[in-house]
């Protein structure tokens, strides 16, 4: 149910939808029951969900904006308990790391090899085919190894920023070191 309920919400209200996987996700919830008029009073935390699953899965425009206008509401409420995304973010791949290292798990390294291997296969064999005009290929064939492409890119830059951080990270340090440094 978490898991539909978190699609639901996230064409609307990513932020919010973000919250429902992690420790924010009772607060997130009840955002989500109040502003879609819910009674929450004697409801146990599935039952709340479910009771918001099914008033968002018939939402009507209305419904839909105020989900919107939490969204703004969620941030700014985030932001004034000192509550910052891109940390929570942080926090969740520093664990993953720790566990990683704690358990030895050489898991994260083959998936990341692996990843790594599809990706410059699949970069290879559309390059292969457009230097290539001679051989015919589908239209439909093209636009799958496109989107494997796409995928797997996403995919090898997520195993770089596991294993070497990420990028907003970098950038903020760039900005500190130019603060700094003046």
């Amino acid at each position: 149910m978490k898991d539909l309920l978190k699609r639901l919400v996230g064409a609307v209200a990513p932020t919010v939808a973000s919250a429902l996987g992690g420790p924010l996700a009772g607060a997130a919830v009840a955002a989500l029951a109040e502003k879609l008029g819910i009674d929450t009073q004697g409801k146990s935390p599935d039952q709340l969900e479910e009771a918001v699953y099914t008033q968002l899965s018939t939402a009507s425009p209305e419904q839909l904006l105020q989900l919107k206008q939490l969204e703004t509401q969620f941030k700014t409420d985030m932001a004034r308990l000192g509550l910052d995304e891109q940390r929570i973010h942080q926090l969740d791949r520093e664990s993953a790391r720790t566990r990683q290292i704690q358990a030895r798990d050489k898991t994260p390294n083959i998936l990341a090899y692996l990843t790594f291997a599809a990706f410059c296969s699949v970069l290879g064999a559309v390059i292969y085919l457009m230097l290539r005009p001679d051989l015919h290929i589908d239209e439909s064939v093209q636009t799958v190894l496109n989107v494997m492409l796409g995928i797997l890119l996403a995919m090898t830059r997520d195993a770089w920023a596991y294993f070497f951080g990420s990028s907003a990270g970098s950038a903020r340090k760039t900005d500190m070191l130019t603060i700094n440094g003046k």
